[in-house]
């Protein structure tokens, strides 16, 4: 490129170099009559015709633009035939200058400036322009907080109804996943906006590595919770953000000016004198890079009908609770008051003991369509739980007879259905899943927002052992047969196999997503899993980690998969809406039952290996594992299935329940209701039945919770 200083273009001379461009260069120029000062985009001399079209669109479209947070457009003309643009100059240069890379910047100044560029931007939308490069670089300072919106190379104008230009340009770093696969459109540039928020929020933007990685990234990931750089957030600013990063353009503000409002209102509502953080809810998760760190969004809340939330077989089914974002994502108005209503009583539950992330490592994630944990009102909360352990019946429970440890093993005769037994509160967010040891002492259990599995006696709800081997959200999680090892698997696409009684890690299989589910064969041996791009279920030696074989027969993502107890067959569920079971050896097709018109998010083996059940949306379904007959559909009055369970004694089922708050149980001879375990105001994720059939384990929104489930 020709260095111009010195050099006259028009009636413009060029003082000074002020930036490099992909196919221009800007220099400082004063007028050299009126001694005034402008900005003159230079076009390179070696440029395309293509390029060089594009560079006269922008003037073109630039010259009609009238706003005041967006930077004007004086002349257009050629020289030596070199294309030339004289814009307004801003003396302070790039917010980028201002604010240099890992800089962290007050939310106050934040707000200041995403509602200027959200305005200007908001204009273009107006105008059926869509700006395609929205980040620091191309936000110039006019004044000491004044944003004038630049550099529209690549801005694209709708013919019609639709936005025009397809092209895949733009800053990988910024760009929303629907722009990287050819199709931007309004809603792109919220999401740069959002990426340049969280960037100035923590000092670093969602994805890092490659530009190829960075791409995928933004694809297939959801970002890592703020929280893992920035603890003191209000999940309420998160929240707001992370929306506007929702991997599906339809789940994001309706508008960017949406967005903005969202933002400014969640800060007034974080700055009120008696503002408590909202009781964090349900939501989705997303998958890292391999190797790298991940932390999981906690606040991010998906929509039922988000591609994501379909993918997270824990959640599969969860609604998002009136009186959150929704109002704000469409109009963006109020804050709710139920975000912030304070409860009544609270007391303190054991917390696990704080991970930092490096800011170096960057949380790469998957979770496809905005996925991330927000945590509910634990039994502690509702003065419940005294150190992690029950002293007092819980509230919400029914009938709600408390159990001493002495009854336990004494007299289980004189326990009646539905008896609290015990429950552990260490999480600091939801429980997605699991898993009784197989001597039925103690319960493995996965956090989702806090990325540990941890350990509890069950039998008085005390506390045991926290593994911290993965970098974000635990989805799923699983107790060896032999009792010696637990598989646990993650937002960070690894399912890791580790001793816990030793702390010693024996190995890690990795998948190209978030690893939803694992199961073990009844020999301890192999381990079959499932990731939420995979499409398919690996089956794995657990000792190496070395695949035997990939079961990829579903047109979807697996939800869940199963050995038989007898080892010799796998079942999978799907979001294809189909169970498929197959060998256990080698993956060869047995039966595809196709009863469910949804997701099919859970399901059991029988004891005696020859019946599934499997549940959907809508309904649970019991079948003969390999022809489908002897179908039988239970009738239950919520929607959605929180995890099934097949006694050990084959006598019934459990199922949990993702919007009723409650477990249910069937006589499985005919179907009849045996009884309804209700949990005020939760939702059930998982149930396991203790190995010898007369306890029942759920989780979900609270704590660890057993009860007594024997007749």
């Amino acid at each position: 490129m020709i260095d111009r200083v010195g050099q006259q273009l028009g009636n413009y001379r060029m003082v000074s170099l002020l930036g490099k461009g992909g196919f221009a260069h800007v220099y400082l120029a004063e007028h050299v009559y009126l001694n005034s000062q402008a900005a003159v985009k230079v076009l390179h001399p070696t440029v395309s015709d293509d390029e060089r079209e594009a560079f006269q669109w922008e003037a073109q479209c630039l010259l009609g633009l009238r706003h005041s947070h967006i930077v004007r457009v004086f002349d257009y003309a050629l020289q030596d035939n070199i294309p030339f643009l004289v814009m307004e100059y801003a003396p302070y240069g790039t917010i980028r200058k201002r604010h240099p890379k890992g800089s962290c910047v007050p939310l106050a100044t934040i707000i200041c400036y995403v509602k200027q560029v959200a305005d200007a931007l908001q204009y273009l939308h107006q105008q059926k322009l869509i700006h395609r490069d929205v980040k620091p670089e191309n936000m110039l300072l006019a004044a000491k907080q004044d944003i004038l919106l630049s550099d529209f190379g690549i801005v694209a104008m709708s013919q019609s109804a639709t936005f025009r230009g397809q092209g895949q340009v733009g800053t990988p770093s910024y760009m929303a996943p629907e722009q990287l696969l050819g199709k931007p459109q309004a809603a792109s540039d919220q999401y740069a906006l959002g990426v340049v928020v969280y960037e100035w929020l923590c000092g670093e933007r969602p994805f890092s590595g490659s530009t190829w990685s960075i791409i995928e990234q933004h694809v297939q990931a959801l970002p890592p919770a703020l929280r893992m750089h920035l603890p003191t957030i209000s999940p309420i600013v998160e929240s707001v953000v992370l929306t506007a990063l929702a991997k599906d353009p339809g789940q994001r503000f309706a508008s960017v000016q949406a967005f903005a409002t969202a933002l400014e209102q969640a800060h007034q509502q974080e700055q009120q004198p008696n503002f408590v953080p909202p009781l964090q809810q349900f939501s989705s998760p997303m998958p890292p890079q391999p190797g790298q760190p991940f932390a999981a969004p906690s606040v991010v809340l998906v929509p039922k009908s988000s591609p994501f939330f379909a993918q997270t077989a824990p959640l599969a089914g969860f609604s998002e609770p009136r009186g959150t974002m929704e109002s704000l994502r469409q109009t963006g108005e109020t804050l709710p008051a139920d975000l912030t209503t304070q409860p009544q009583e609270i007391a303190a539950a054991p917390q696990p003991t704080p991970r930092r992330t490096p800011r170096r490592a960057i949380a790469l994630g998957l979770a496809l369509t905005g996925f991330g944990l927000l945590a509910g009102l634990t039994l502690a909360e509702k003065g419940g739980i005294s150190g992690g352990l029950i002293s007092q019946p819980p509230p919400s429970l029914h009938p709600g007879t408390l159990a001493t440890k002495a009854s336990l093993t004494s007299k289980p005769n004189i326990l009646r259905m539905g008896t609290a037994l015990s429950s552990y509160g260490g999480h600091s967010g939801g429980v997605p899943a699991l898993a009784w040891s197989p001597d039925g002492k103690y319960i493995a259990s996965a956090g989702m927002h806090d990325g540990t599995v941890q350990i509890s006696d069950a039998a008085t709800g005390a506390h045991i052992y926290t593994y911290s081997g993965h970098f974000g959200s635990v989805l799923t999680v699983a107790w060896s047969p032999d009792g010696k090892w637990i598989v646990s698997g993650g937002n960070d696409q690894t399912a890791q196999v580790w001793q816990w009684q030793g702390r010693q890690r024996l190995s890690t299989h990795k998948h190209a997503g978030p690893v939803f589910t694992v199961t073990w064969s009844p020999d301890s041996q192999w381990i079959a899993s499932a990731a939420g791009s995979d499409h398919g279920v690996q089956v794995w030696q657990a000792t190496s980690g070395k695949t035997q074989f990939t079961y990829d027969a579903h047109s979807s993502w697996v939800n869940i998969v199963a050995y038989s107890p007898d080892g010799a067959l796998i079942a999978s569920g799907s979001h294809d809406t189909t169970v498929q079971v197959y060998t256990a050896n080698d993956g060869d097709a047995i039966y595809t039952y196709r009863g469910h018109t949804t997701p099919v998010a859970s399901l059991a083996w029988s004891p005696d290996s020859k019946r599934i059940v499997s549940g959907d949306e809508q309904s649970v379904q019991a079948w003969d594992a390999t022809n489908g007959s002897n179908r039988h559909a239970y009738s239950s009055n919520f929607n959605g299935v929180g995890g099934l369970a097949w006694s050990p004694t084959g006598q019934c089922i459990a199922a949990g329940s993702l919007t009723g708050q409650t477990v249910q149980l069937w006589d499985v001879s005919d179907g009849s209701p045996l009884y309804t375990q209700h949990w005020d105001g939760t939702r059930v994720c998982a149930v396991a039945w203790s190995p010898d059939g007369q306890r029942l384990a759920q989780v979900g929104m609270g704590p660890v919770l057993v009860w007594w489930a024997a007749k």
